[in-house]
């Protein structure tokens, strides 16, 4: 990668003729958009992606200027990559598990900084990665009050990349991760890399009970879920899942817990939250689901920050 005068990885993403030079059209043209990102190599997507990211986690309280297409660009890879990776991703152990994030920047630095930073690091991300996080807006008020050109574009793109990510992981064939939780929907692995995309959340079944589904104690079965959507599930439904796909674990996200991890069903299923102090209303800890190359599961766990603490912020 190309380097400036500070031996530092610069952006080989757009020339200055390209910013000006029909940038509007490009822009709010998907299908010129489109056109316009094929053009480029892997090679230089590559060197793209390192150095958007570089650029990101270079910020240190200091402000960044980001072009809307870059953001676009940035989109248009990921959704190219959801989209091959398919609904079920299999991955091996070493790797590390992060639950619900909500948009609490802090907090994902924190967890690299403790974790290792991405590619020395490999991790799965359960979801909630936007919204309701401390002094934030919602994720469609925050892209329409930073972006002054192009902000419905931005959103809708970044939308149609997100209904294509996974809805569930597989480590090491044995360890199945999900948002939500498990379904009366699910007899075999199969199912989960069948399922519906883009998927948009108006239909019961599998997709929408591994975003929804949520456990519950002295429960058997399965029954409504208290949230309104998808279901409930008991300690016998995640013994017979384990039996039923032959896996040994389930870990899953979607709810607070005070340590940042908590476990159901004599350890056969476990609750990851990865945001602290969720919302600037719990008191939270956060935490990291480490599973080794051998598939032996611990824990990072990243103590929460008392509120008077200057970067106990976004």
């Amino acid at each position: 990668m190309k380097k400036n005068e500070n031996n530092t990885p610069e952006i080989p993403c757009f020339g200055p003729s390209e910013y000006l030079s029909d940038m509007h059209e490009i822009m709010l043209d998907r299908t010129t958009r489109s056109k316009h990102f094929e053009k480029h190599t892997d090679s230089e997507n590559m060197w793209f992606v390192e150095g958007f990211l570089l650029k990101i986690l270079s910020c240190k309280g200091v402000s960044k200027n980001i072009h809307t297409l870059e953001i676009l660009r940035l989109a248009f890879l990921a959704k190219k990559v959801f989209t091959l990776q398919g609904r079920l991703v299999e991955v091996e152990g070493p790797i590390r598990i992060c639950g619900d994030i909500h948009g609490q920047y802090v907090d994902l630095i924190r967890l690299f900084d403790k974790c290792g930073f991405p590619p020395d690091s490999n991790y799965i991300f359960l979801g909630d990665y936007v919204d309701r996080g401390r002094n934030t807006y919602g994720f469609k008020d925050d892209i329409f009050n930073r972006i002054t050109t192009g902000c419905e574009v931005v959103y809708d793109d970044l939308i149609d990349m997100m209904n294509m990510m996974p809805l569930s992981g597989l480590i090491g064939k044995k360890i199945l991760c999900m948002h939500g939780g498990i379904s009366p929907h699910l007899t075999k692995l199969n199912d989960l890399q069948n399922c519906v995309a883009p998927f948009d959340g108006s239909n019961d079944g599998l997709e929408m009970d591994l975003l929804w589904a949520d456990p519950m104690n002295n429960q058997e079965g399965f029954h409504p879920n208290l949230r309104g959507a998808s279901v409930s599930f008991g300690e016998d439904m995640v013994h017979k899942a384990c039996e039923q796909l032959e896996i040994d674990l389930i870990v899953r996200a979607h709810q607070v817990v005070q340590d940042g991890y908590e476990f159901f069903a004599g350890r056969r299923c476990i609750t990851i939250f990865s945001a602290s102090n969720y919302c600037g209303q719990f008191d939270n800890n956060s935490a990291v689901c480490v599973v080794s190359e051998d598939l032996e599961v611990s824990f990072e766990v990243l103590k929460r920050k008392k509120p008077s603490d200057p970067q106990n912020h976004n």
